[in-house]
């Protein structure tokens, strides 16, 4: 009986939420150590002591200035401070283990720097910037830094997945030669503001070529400066002898409206052009053999995709290779998979008159 009223006790003093391991008061909800979600009213926050987890999306697009975090906490997750307009500092306690490479600061674009506490062993701020603590790994690079050119530090060997997006200010990223590796290939895109990316020349992962970043052996444009503030690309404006264009090559650049890709190229990368507001006509030339799935997706201003292979392969998605582009004809020759492809998805299409080359 005793046992039973302590219990019964328990619950009236903890609340049945508590005693199952979730609390919620005025401002934040905490299930055991995580912090699932803020909901206060923003300005300077203060995370409990206590705290080992910051869940995902916990502070998103809230109105929070400034986050003191706790020394308890170990582990921040995905999206945690996506989209927090206000936020404007931070500082990562000594002993936090383990912070998400999916987006965590990402759309904070009063952000001026990611600060460390000494004594973390996992990771260190360089000007402001979020490293592992080997130096060897850049994880974040925060979006309201001022910094108009960034040279990434000699030494870094890995990008981590999510970076250079949205930066406010930045218009150049200078490749260090120790760079070895990007973990995402989308780096680079969706930037108004970044014009050019350049590599060092004694990098052997990459190269450089009208700012545009390629692999080292100019196999693959890995990334096209989404500000660059080009209408035409033409396929003189590549690298010769590319034969990729990668996923994401030209995703989210404002300016572009025709773009012309290089005989002898083979394949279109996934969601290569997606986001592209004023791109208007993409001639794809007969070398190439693959288009993959989304790759001229949500372009409003997209009238004309024109393809001279008669027997391209198109990668299927849940969408077709045009999903969202209203106003978009895809150009062919009759009987080609092109005709075949529109007829599947009901898109509208167009015969090219001319003889066409022989497919591969």
């Amino acid at each position: 009986m005793k046992k039973l009223l302590a219990v019964l006790l328990a619950l009236l003093i903890l609340g049945v939420g508590a005693a199952f391991g979730e609390t919620t008061n005025k401002n934040f909800k905490i299930e055991g150590n995580t912090l699932v979600k803020y909901n206060g009213p923003g300005g300077e926050v203060t995370v409990p002591e206590g705290i080992t987890v910051l869940g995902e999306w916990a502070f998103e697009d809230s109105g929070v200035t400034k986050v003191n975090l706790p020394e308890s906490l170990e582990e921040i997750k995905s999206y945690c401070f996506f989209s927090c307009d206000e936020l404007k500092e931070v500082t990562i306690p000594a002993g936090t283990k383990k912070i998400s490479e999916a987006q965590v600061f990402a759309y904070c674009p009063n952000l001026p720097a990611i600060n460390v506490e000494e004594g973390n062993t996992e990771y260190v701020s360089v000007d402001g910037v979020l490293f592992t603590a080997d130096r060897k790994t850049l994880m974040y690079y925060p979006d309201g830094k001022k910094t108009e050119i960034y040279f990434i530090p000699e030494g870094t060997e890995q990008l981590g997945r999510s970076l250079f997006n949205k930066p406010v200010n930045l218009r150049a990223v200078v490749i260090p030669a120790t760079l070895r590796g990007l973990e995402n290939k989308n780096h680079f895109s969706c930037n108004p503001k970044l014009e050019s990316i350049i590599v060092s020349y004694d990098c052997k992962k990459y190269r450089t070529f009208n700012g545009a970043l390629y692999d080292n052996n100019g196999n693959e444009l890995i990334a096209y400066p989404s500000g660059k503030t080009v209408e035409s690309v033409g396929k003189d404006d590549f690298l010769p002898g590319v034969k990729r264009i990668g996923p994401w090559a030209f995703q989210g650049n404002e300016y572009l409206k025709n773009v012309e890709l290089p005989e002898g190229a083979t394949s279109v990368g996934w969601m290569c052009f997606t986001f592209d507001t004023s791109l208007e006509s993409v001639t794809v030339p007969a070398s190439v053999k693959t288009i993959n799935g989304y790759a001229f997706a949500d372009c409003n201003s997209l009238k004309r995709v024109i393809i001279l292979n008669p027997n391209v392969h198109f990668e299927d998605a849940e969408g077709s290779v045009v999903d969202d582009s209203p106003n978009v004809v895809l150009c062919g020759y009759e009987d080609s998979t092109t005709q075949v492809y529109a007829e599947k998805w009901g898109l509208k299409f167009e015969k090219l008159e001319t003889t066409p080359r022989k497919g591969n």
